[in-house]
């Protein structure tokens, strides 16, 4: 009697989990698909595309990564030190820089390995993601 107790339990704990889990991740975006199958590209351009895609994702970890543990030092600098966090901003700053240009010449190499008809839905793509997400209140 106690174990049917125990697992009945146990069976409405895992359920309201689940539930729970469903609602925290139902409003957010679902990650891109691979790059080849945004423009339809196949054989060797998919390849490339995949490629380019991997290796822009590489350099992106490493700034936001970086900029990460800059934000991270800039919470936890205290207030009296202002140089230091002038130059944290600054260093952050940099960071976002370095991110963008990476983000922009990785869209030009993509462009020039698209035809014509795959750079209309890389564009279509790409102007989605740079969309600013809505504020919910």
């Amino acid at each position: 009697m106690r174990n049917i107790r125990f697992l009945r339990f146990a069976i409405f704990f895992l359920v309201c989990t689940n539930l729970l889990l469903l609602f925290l991740n139902y409003g957010k975006p679902k990650h891109p698909p691979r790059l080849s199958h945004i423009v339809e590209a196949q054989g060797k351009q998919a390849v490339q595309l995949d490629k380019e895609m991997h290796r822009h994702h590489r350099s992106m970890v490493k700034w936001t990564q970086q900029q990460f543990e800059l934000r991270q030092k800039l919470a936890n600098s205290k207030p009296n030190d202002a140089l230091h966090r002038t130059t944290l901003l600054d260093q952050i700053a940099a960071c976002q820089r370095n991110i963008d240009s990476i983000t922009i010449a990785h869209f030009d190499r993509v462009e020039k390995i698209c035809s014509p008809t795959q750079e209309k839905r890389f564009r279509k793509f790409r102007n989605r993601i740079l969309q600013p997400k809505p504020i919910r209140p």
